[in-house]
Order: C-alpha cells, then sequence, then structure tokens
C-alpha cells in the first residue's frame, strides 16, 4: 500500500505559514492604550437617503402608526443612509487584525449641511408647521437642533421628544435634510399613538 503524504505536507505548510504570519502580525512595538481593541476611523461617505423609525421595538420591528405606545418608551430614530467615499477598515482588514466588538461603524458625512424638523398637524399648542427640532434630544441631551457637524454619526441615531404630549395623541411631522448642494430630503411621519399612562 502507497500513501501519498503530499497533500498532508502542502495542508502543514500552509497552516505554519499562517501560523507565522499571525504571529510576525500581532508583534506589540508599544503598549495599546485600547485594551478592548480599538476602533476603526470613521468612513468618509456622501449622505443618500433617510428611514424614520420609532421605538419602543415590537416584535422584532420598529412601532408604526397603527400601535400604540406609551411616551416613555417612544423615541425618534434616524436611520441614515450613506454611500461610503473609502471603504470600512473594520470590513477590510489584514487577517487577524480585529477590532473591538463594541465598535459601531460611524460616518462622516460630507454633504448634509442641517436637519430641521416640522410639524404637518397642529400637536398641542404647537401650530401646524412649528420648528420642532429643538425639541428632540439624543441619549446625552444633545438637541437634534445644535447637530451642525455631521462627523462621527452612527447609521442609526435616536432622539427622544421632550414637547409635552396629550393622552393618546400622534406626532406629525416632515423631516428634512438639507445638503451642501442645496437640495433636500424630505420624509414624512407619523408617530404611533402616544400613551401617558
Amino acid at each position: 500500500m502507497n500513501f501519498n503524504f503530499k497533500p498532508i505536507k502542502s495542508t502543514l505548510v500552509l497552516c505554519f505559514g499562517y501560523l507565522f504570519l499571525m504571529v510576525i502580525v500581532s508583534c506589540v512595538e508599544e503598549p495599546n492604550p485600547y485594551i478592548f481593541g480599538e476602533c476603526p476611523d470613521p468612513v468618509k461617505a456622501t449622505f443618500e437617503d433617510l428611514e424614520v423609525n420609532f421605538t419602543p421595538f415590537i416584535d422584532d420591528r420598529f412601532a408604526v402608526e397603527s400601535d400604540t405606545v406609551t411616551f416613555s418608551d417612544f423615541s425618534v430614530v434616524f436611520n441614515f443612509k450613506p454611500e461610503e467615499t473609502t471603504t470600512s477598515k473594520l470590513l477590510n482588514s489584514f487577517p487577524g487584525k480585529a477590532y473591538a466588538l463594541s465598535c459601531a461603524l460611524v460616518y462622516n458625512f460630507s454633504n448634509i449641511s442641517n436637519i430641521s424638523i416640522t410639524l404637518t398637524e397642529a400637536f398641542g399648542n404647537l401650530q401646524n408647521g412649528s420648528d420642532i427640532t429643538f425639541l428632540f434630544e439624543d441619549y446625552a441631551g444633545k438637541k437634534l437642533s445644535e447637530l451642525k457637524d455631521f462627523k462621527e454619526i452612527p447609521a442609526y441615531l435616536g432622539f427622544n421628544f421632550t414637547g409635552e404630549i396629550e393622552n393618546y395623541s400622534k406626532l406629525k411631522f416632515r423631516t428634512h435634510v438639507f445638503l451642501k448642494d442645496g437640495t433636500q430630503i424630505v420624509v414624512n411621519s407619523s408617530s404611533p399613538t402616544l400613551k401617558t399612562s
């Protein structure tokens, strides 16, 4: 019986070659300040489109207009649709190089100049057409109206509505994303029914 060792030798050579390559790449010249791994740089992108969603997440989907939700669970979630002008290092890193699992992909949008929200229907003591951008705050307490630098923006960005609401009311609004070329993207939205208790 004649046994051919050539395939086994080829496999071992490839395995040891890859192992050697991994050891060389993992050599540390200086201590890494990111003990859990570092995050990749933001991806340069142009803004293409916007999707407006609402929390809470119900049955594996965002809340929709026909739902009734508790106001304390409600927020508006912007889903920015980018077109990448540079590729993400997170997606094409060298084999053996890892980024922290907690890293969310963030974008530097080069073509957004401003975002505003206006009512399309009167809400409480606010008239139809009122600019309510200042009534939306992110989880860190920063108002949407203060967002002027569109760098390091995640694909999903959530905002709480801080205005007064009446029990079982709906928030109907229009989101305007103004682009630097003078155009804008407009999205009309209607929230789920909001209950205060």
